[in-house]
């Protein structure tokens, strides 16, 4: 899509929230549109809304940390992470943003049992055993700087 298209998708989910103001699809994608124009102030106010209607929703908080990240704002981006994982104990993903999350905060030993978590209670069976291998390590690293 061009610029111009996601303009033009934004245009368009505006329109329809103005007719339909609880409609959680629309507020997702409106997410999606301002975050990838870079609008993360804006897509935040656009996940909040969607976490309004649904707020057992797994994506919208795991987005929602992803984007208080982007704004550096770890402490918030941290509990949204922490309500998506109380929704959806079992995703690699998850505890993986966690454990960068808790990087951010310097809070090493953390982020280490966090990446840990991933590779143990997260659904990784679809990462290839060199990523894995790679994820290892990079646990053990932040381990080693906790010493």
């Amino acid at each position: 899509m061009s610029l111009g298209q996601y303009q033009e998708a934004l245009t368009a989910f505006n329109e329809s929230l103005e007719i339909k103001p609880n409609d959680f699809n629309a507020w997702f994608k409106k997410f999606m549109v301002l975050e990838y124009l870079g609008n993360y102030q804006d897509a935040l106010k656009a996940i909040e809304k969607a976490i309004e209607i649904q707020p057992d929703d797994f994506n919208t908080w795991f987005r929602k940390s992803t984007i208080l990240e982007r704004l550096n704002n770890y402490e918030d981006a941290l509990k949204a992470i922490e309500k998506a994982i109380e929704i959806q104990p079992n995703s690699f993903e998850a505890y993986f943003c966690q454990g960068l999350i808790l990087m951010n905060l310097q809070r090493l030993s953390e982020a280490k049992q966090s990446i840990e978590n991933a590779l143990t209670y997260g659904d990784s069976s679809f990462v290839p055993d060199d990523i894995r291998n790679s994820i290892q390590n990079l646990a053990q690293a932040i381990y080693s700087n906790t010493q």
